[in-house]
Formats: structure tokens, C-alpha cells, sequence
């Protein structure tokens, strides 16, 4: 009945969830928010290839990388420069 709903075993859904959170947690400069996003790019991942779309898997595969990326590279903001910045 709602099959029309969930054609990718509810991966799209749950990968959009998730990457709305990924984006928020940054926009709220927290580190963890890579992870969220990580665990996006591996949602949409596994749709693109339910979907058979390539670029998408592509795409998030590369993503992850730079999540990964941003993951191990963060630091928290010095805080002379944050007040220098908002002046």
C-alpha cells in the first residue's frame, strides 16, 4: 500500500534526516556532525545504488572522504581569533 513511499528500503528518507542533522551540528560548529555526515554519504550510497545511480554513489563516496577529512582536522576556534573575527 505504501510501497510508493519506501522503493529504496527507506534509505532516501533516513538519508535525508541525517543529512539535515549534518548540516545543522555544523552550523552549530560541532565536531560530531562529520560523523552524522558520514553516516549520510554511506545512506545515500547504498540508495544510489538501489537507484542505480552512479553519480550519486560517486558523489557521497567522495563526500565521505572530505567528512572523514573534516573529522580528523578539526579544532576548535582559538578564542582571540573568534573576537578578532566578529569585530
Amino acid at each position: 500500500m505504501m510501497d510508493w513511499l519506501t522503493p529504496y528500503y527507506g534509505t532516501d528518507w533516513l538519508g535525508m534526516v541525517l543529512m539535515l542533522g549534518y548540516v545543522y551540528l555544523l552550523g552549530s560548529r560541532r565536531r560530531e556532525g562529520f560523523l552524522v555526515g558520514v553516516a549520510s554519504n554511506i545512506t545515500w550510497g547504498i540508495f544510489g545504488v538501489l537507484a542505480l545511480s552512479w553519480p550519486t554513489v560517486g558523489t557521497n563516496l567522495i563526500l565521505l572522504v572530505l567528512n572523514v577529512r573534516g573529522y580528523i582536522h578539526w579544532r576548535k576556534p582559538d578564542l582571540a581569533t573568534s573576537k578578532d573575527q566578529v569585530s
